[in-house]
């Protein structure tokens, strides 16, 4: 599979101007894109590995400039935005925190674009152990280019299909979480799309044997509309008591006071975190019906098992017949078509099939997927 990977090259020396150094880098067949960190000192490089190895891009580049990274990793790059850094000793601390981190090679943070820029061996670390560490710093970091899906996965039965999606769609590179609930059939994949498409996330849902339709969302976030009721309702503020809950984006409270839409991260907070948070205060909420109506459409899906039940029934009844009446009449022998087949395993021949691969085909698609990817479905 192709990867998106990096070398950092030192240009602190070089005689050409910084453009005329990014110029002549990004002609190079494979490389994406460059980066000039704020000392003006290096250049992260992005290349494509299936498009020139690494050696010979290192060979090309080692004409030019001082390698900066001569060892056998090979390096990702990822580009943070950074929220809540307010003075240089934020940034000191966040430099300092993340570069300590083990395989991390190269991070430069800075103050007036906040974002910053991390090299790291990604088969130690991920993204998410990065993000983490600076969440831990006080600070809101997210991803430069992170895109997001909800994605309506039908097929489901089990907690066992929700792991096997949530496993396999994590292992994709540029895939920085992936989330599927069992209950609204729905999942959450936050991606970088410089690396992976959403039809290459869907291809992988599908190819393990789900349907797969998806809407594209600018953010992480989803929104609900709550109804409002309860003694307290005028006596607290409901949108600052829900904005102090870590996850929620916004909070909406509609001039009638009972009703408010709310923008949250399902991945850090649920609805169930807000609507307890509520009652705590002395507020009850319900969950308008209105906001489900995005919810998975379930007709198609019922009208398939019904007619692989009418199907079933249709030739399984009869099946049934014809055992119980050759039973009664055989007497101690059988009819007899050809030396070998009875006209009873001839005729339970005839209304079987129709019910093994028309009704349970769909059966027989999914264990073949399922085999294909060593894993286990209902």
């Amino acid at each position: 599979m192709e990867q998106l990977l990096c070398v950092v090259v030192d240009i602190q020396d070089a005689t050409a101007s910084t453009p005329d150094i990014q110029q002549y880098i990004t002609d190079i067949q494979g490389v994406k894109e460059t980066w000039v960190t704020e000392s003006k000192q290096k250049m992260i490089i992005t290349y494509f590995n299936h498009s020139i190895d690494r050696q010979h891009l290192l060979n090309k580049l080692s004409t030019q400039f001082s390698l900066v990274n001569e060892f056998d990793a090979s390096l990702s790059h990822v580009a943070i935005i950074v929220e809540g850094m307010t003075c240089e000793s934020h940034l000191s601390n966040l430099n300092e925190v993340i570069g300590q981190m083990d395989q991390v090679y190269l991070t430069e943070f800075s103050l007036a674009d906040r974002m910053g820029h991390v090299v790291y061996d990604d088969i130690k670390i991920t993204v998410n152990d990065i993000l983490l560490e600076i969440d831990k710093c006080g600070f809101e970091g997210y991803v430069d280019g992170q895109q997001g899906i909800t994605p309506a996965i039908k097929g489901m039965s089990c907690a066992s299909c929700v792991a096997n999606i949530e496993k396999n769609v994590n292992k994709l590179d540029g895939v920085f979480s992936a989330v599927v609930t069992l209950i609204s059939k729905k999942g959450l994949v936050e991606f970088d799309e410089s690396i992976i498409s959403s039809d290459e996330i869907a291809n992988c849902v599908e190819e393990l044997g789900y349907d797969v339709k998806y809407n594209e969302i600018s953010d992480i976030y989803q929104i609900a509309e709550l109804e409002l009721t309860g003694g307290q309702l005028q006596n607290i503020d409901v949108e600052k008591t829900l904005i102090e809950l870590p996850g929620i984006n916004s909070v909406n409270l509609f001039s009638d006071g009972h009703h408010c839409t709310i923008q949250y991260d399902p991945n850090v907070t649920g609805l169930r975190t807000i609507i307890e948070k509520l009652k705590i205060n002395g507020i009850e909420s319900l969950l308008c019906i209105s906001n489900r109506k995005n919810n998975v459409d379930y007709s198609i899906t019922a009208k398939r098992w019904r007619n692989s039940f009418l199907i079933a029934f249709a030739f399984g009844l009869p099946a049934m017949i014809v055992m119980i009446v050759f039973m009664a009449i055989k007497n101690g022998h059988q009819i007899m078509v050809v030396p070998g087949l009875s006209l009873e395993n001839l005729i339970l021949f005839v209304l079987c099939t129709p019910v093994q691969f028309i009704s349970g085909k769909r059966f027989y698609i999914l264990s073949w997927k399922a085999i294909k990817n060593k894993t286990t479905n209902m």
